[in-house]
């Protein structure tokens, strides 16, 4: 009985220190992977950037749609989120240039979906208002301006 006891105790021992930094190295390796993808939707995004500026929008959406793959998913991280945001923008730019409304209006609403509340948005809310209307989807076009002009009632692209 004694030597089960000690046995039991070796290894709870053990498992309590070995556990906690298989975790730490598990986070670390997360993260590091995190910043890695990061950096690459990073260069992706200026990639796009650069064909936006050479007016290639088909392009642009290409590259974005690998920045969004690459791009970490955590949006509770604010750099990360912005980061999305600042990559839907630019391809639903693209979107609407070549005529993809339908598109354009999904990639407006993720951005509101990743900061739904943020100032940052009130241009995809305004952007998304324009693309309903375009598209004939009136009310939903006035709703949006509607959730424009709560967040900033002095938002003057809302007003045009």
């Amino acid at each position: 009985m004694k030597k089960k006891n000690i046995l039991i105790l070796s290894i709870l021992i053990i498992s309590f220190f070995l556990v906690p930094v298989s975790l730490r190295k598990f986070h670390k390796n997360n993260a590091k992977r995190s910043i890695e993808n990061f950096q690459t939707a990073l260069d992706y995004y200026d990639k796009a950037f650069d064909e936006y500026e050479n007016n290639n929008p088909e392009e642009v959406i290409r590259i974005c749609t690998l920045a969004l793959e690459t791009s970490p998913e955590n949006v509770s991280i604010k750099p990360y989120a912005y980061h999305r945001a600042d990559i839907y923008s630019l391809r639903d730019m693209a979107y609407r240039e070549t005529g993809e409304l339908e598109k354009a209006e999904e990639d407006f609403s993720m951005i509101i979906k990743i900061n739904p509340n943020n100032s940052r948005v009130l241009s995809a809310y305004n952007d998304r208002g324009s693309v309903r209307a375009e598209m004939g989807n009136y009310q939903e076009a006035m709703d949006d301006f509607r959730k424009s002009l709560e967040i900033n009632p002095g938002y003057w692209n809302t007003y045009l």
